[in-house]
């Protein structure tokens, strides 16, 4: 599984989590005298925390970002469900069809702004798309 569909899981289950929590923390807080400060207090933490999270979640997606074209396609040839979706059983593979697709000898040419850029960039998209179910 891939770092973005590993990090898409994550925040899902935290979402559904900080939900399920809530709600517990709520019927404790109904059955204590303190009720309402203690439910302030854990929605509070709850709060806090998850949103540690959702911002550690949010640095990582930055940082892909950041990276050159060419770093992304590596990285996403050694990705093994990028490798299933393309057909192939490892990276070497994975990186000989990437280069093919973009037109250029060496993953280093995929560049912003250039034809292979563009290329590599409607080969990700379609591989998120088939990642995310969008497409068949």
């Amino acid at each position: 599984m891939s770092a973005a569909a590993r990090i898409e899981q994550i925040e899902t289950l935290a979402e559904t989590l900080a939900r399920q929590l809530e709600d517990e923390i709520c019927q404790i807080a109904a059955r204590e005298d303190n009720r309402e400060r203690l439910r302030r207090f854990a929605l509070d933490c709850l709060r806090k925390g998850i949103g540690q999270g959702l911002r550690l979640v949010d640095q990582s997606k930055a940082k892909w970002r950041d990276l050159r074209l060419g770093n992304r396609a590596a990285l996403r040839c050694g990705d093994h469900e990028f490798q299933r979706w393309l057909g192939v059983a490892n990276t070497d593979a994975a990186a000989r069809v990437v280069r093919a697709r973009c037109g250029v000898k060496s993953r280093r040419e995929i560049v912003k702004g250039t034809a292979a850029g563009e290329a590599w960039e409607l080969l990700d998209s379609e591989f998120n798309a088939w990642r995310k179910g969008l497409a068949a």
